[in-house]
């Protein structure tokens, strides 16, 4: 918190002020988010979730979605009205899923993530949000800014047999390469080869 409130006030003297908006109707933060994502997946080799439209269009409908105590919240930090960071959760109550989440990497010295993520944790309490699930993932933001765990668990069911016993294969498969460093390279190359043909499908 301390470096990222450092970096905001660099940020601050070299380039100008800082504004944050707890939820914002802007389009082009949404627009944005979606571009830098997109980016960020294409970078890291990881199948583009928004590629499919059907996905954009379940994500604006989310952002947009305000039904008793369930809300999408889009969280955004400006420069000049110029997203940096931007973020879309999911509110539930007192609870906020943090899911989205991406910046405009021409900003990454000044760290804009992690400052949206600290201007979000400090305005929550007014909010009425009492904790913020950070999401699945050893990202080491999620480290230094959790203080404590939840055991969760992922599935998926499927009557047919075979896609159940194609399912455990891939999971099995993906499991191993993940936990053993020499299959890091070329489970990198796979990703990147199977983002290559989705995005010729």
């Amino acid at each position: 918190i301390a470096s990222a409130e450092r970096k905001a006030r660099k940020f601050e003297r070299e380039v100008g002020p800082l504004r944050f908006e707890w939820h914002t109707e802007d389009r082009r933060a949404l627009e944005s988010l979606l571009e830098w994502k997109s980016r960020q997946y294409e970078e890291t080799g990881v199948r583009d979730k928004f590629a499919s439209p059907w996905v954009v269009e379940l994500v604006k409908r989310m952002s947009r979605r305000r039904s008793g105590s369930f809300e999408g919240v889009v969280s955004a930090l400006y420069h000049d009205d110029r997203p940096l960071a931007v973020h879309l959760g999911i509110r539930d109550g007192a609870v906020l899923a943090w899911w989205f989440p991406a910046y405009d990497p021409r900003w990454g010295k000044y760290s804009p993530g992690t400052q949206l993520l600290v201007r979000l944790l400090e305005a929550a309490p007014g909010r009425g949000v009492e904790r913020v699930h950070l999401g699945q993932g050893d990202e080491r933001y999620k480290r230094s800014f959790s203080n404590g765990e939840l055991a969760v668990a992922e599935g998926l069911v499927d009557g047919r047999a075979w896609r159940r016993g194609l399912r455990a294969l891939w999971v099995g498969a993906r499991d191993l390469a993940q936990s053993t460093p020499a299959l890091e390279s070329p489970l990198r190359w796979f990703r990147s080869l199977r983002a290559e043909f989705g995005r010729a499908e």
